[in-house]
C-alpha cells in the first residue's frame, strides 16, 4: 500500500511488473482509479471508473489529486507502439510510427501536441504529432486501452540511427492539456530526465539509454 504515493510526479505504483497495463489508471479525488472512455448504446461518450486504491485526505476538495498534493498532472510514461516494428524496438525509414504519452491524471485536450525525438547525432528528428480533435473526450486520440491521460502521437522517421525523446518540453500551438480533476490544472509538458532514460519498447522493457533504433 505504501508505494501508491500522492506526491508530485508520481504514477500508480511505479514498482509493479506489469507498466502498459497501468497505462489508464489515474490520480483522483477518490484515490487511483482505472479510467476508460467509451461510447454507450447511444452514440454518448461516457467514462468507466474502476477504484483501485481508495484514499482522500479528508478536510480538502480535490483530495490527494489537487494542487497541494500531487499538483499538475505530470508526465509519467513514454512507450513506443507496435506498428511498424521489424523487431521490439526498431523501426522502418518512411513508415509511421506511434508512441504513447502518459500523464498521470486525467486529461481534456483541445489542442494538438508536438513531441520531437533526435538522433544521437544530433542530425537529425522526428517531429510526432498527437491525434487530438476539437472534441476534449473524443475516443479517437486515446491509446489502445482508451485512457483519457495517454495521447497517441505518430511521426515518419526520415533517417536511419539511434533516436531518443531528450529531456524537453512537448511544445502546443494553443492551449497545454489540462486536468479534469477539481483544480482543472494545466498539465506539465516537460519530459523528465527519468521518463525520458525509461522510454519502454512495444513489450514495456526499458529500453538501454531510452534509445530506439530506425533502420
Amino acid at each position: 500500500m505504501s508505494t501508491w504515493d500522492f506526491t508530485t510526479g508520481e504514477q500508480p505504483l511505479p514498482q509493479a511488473d506489469t507498466v502498459r497495463s497501468k497505462r489508464n489508471v489515474v490520480a483522483t479525488e477518490k484515490g487511483w482509479v482505472r479510467q476508460q472512455v467509451y461510447t454507450d448504446v447511444h452514440g454518448t461518450e461516457r467514462v468507466k471508473e474502476e477504484v483501485i486504491i481508495a484514499a482522500h485526505p479528508g478536510g480538502t476538495t480535490g483530495g490527494y489529486a489537487n494542487s497541494a498534493n500531487l499538483g499538475e498532472p505530470d508526465i509519467t510514461l513514454l512507450q513506443l507502439g507496435a506498428n511498424t516494428a521489424t523487431g521490439i524496438a526498431t523501426f522502418n525509414t518512411s513508415d509511421p510510427m506511434t508512441v504513447y504519452v502518459t500523464w498521470n491524471e486525467p486529461l481534456a485536450v483541445t489542442a494538438n501536441v508536438v513531441l520531437t525525438a533526435t538522433r544521437r547525432d544530433g542530425g537529425d528528428t522526428i517531429v510526432f504529432t498527437s491525434n487530438t480533435t476539437n472534441d476534449a473526450t473524443s475516443e479517437a486520440k486515446y491509446d489502445e486501452y482508451v485512457a483519457n491521460n495517454t495521447l497517441v502521437f505518430t511521426g515518419t522517421p526520415g533517417s536511419t540511427g539511434n533516436f531518443k525523446f531528450k529531456t524537453e518540453d512537448l511544445l502546443t500551438s494553443l492551449a497545454a492539456p489540462t486536468s479534469t480533476n477539481f483544480d482543472g490544472e494545466a498539465a506539465s509538458l516537460t519530459i523528465s530526465t527519468t521518463t525520458s532514460n525509461t522510454l519502454l519498447d512495444v513489450v514495456s522493457n526499458v529500453l538501454s539509454n531510452g534509445e530506439f533504433t530506425v533502420v
